[in-house]
């Protein structure tokens, strides 16, 4: 039987699970842990986080491309002075959804209800649905930012 594994595994030490891993990263080797799968135990709650995440998927697919730009300008600061040299960058990605529940908790917003149409009514608490509002509702440092260099909105067509 021939088995490939991920071409950014360069060793393993130990047995599976708990076993060492050392991988490639852009700013070299890592090392971490091999963990084995568990099913979830509870269903329900996996299900509820679904909910939740497709809520956020959609919401940022539906994004204006002014808006990711944005937030391409944010996280940029943010990797620079936030993430430490021994952690792994955001991606623009990651950070909205960062932001996204980092929001919905600050607002007690229930995040399944989201959609890029209503991105500002509640989960940002009536703010408007900029880059600025969402990093500042989720209690994101602003890194210099002011709310006028963020402005675009989520979505110019709604």
């Amino acid at each position: 039987m021939k088995v490939v594994t991920d071409p950014t595994i360069q060793g393993m030490s130990g047995r599976f699970p708990k076993s060492r891993l050392v991988m490639n990263h852009r700013d070299g080797k890592t090392v971490t842990h091999a963990r084995s799968y568990v099913i979830p135990d509870n269903v329900a709650q996996q299900e509820a986080f679904k909910d939740k995440l497709l809520a956020v998927v959609t919401t940022y697919h539906a994004a204006d491309s002014l808006f990711i730009s944005d937030l391409v300008n944010y996280l940029k600061q943010y990797n620079q002075q936030i993430v430490g040299d021994d952690q792994l960058p955001l991606t623009k990605y990651a950070l909205f959804v960062k932001a996204c529940f980092g929001a919905a908790e600050t607002n007690t917003y229930d995040i399944t209800l989201m959609t890029a149409l209503n991105f500002s009514a509640g989960l940002l608490n009536g703010d408007s649905d900029t880059v600025f509002y969402l990093i500042s509702n989720a209690g994101m440092p602003a890194l210099g930012f002011e709310a006028a260099e963020l402005a675009n909105r989520i979505d110019l067509t709604g």
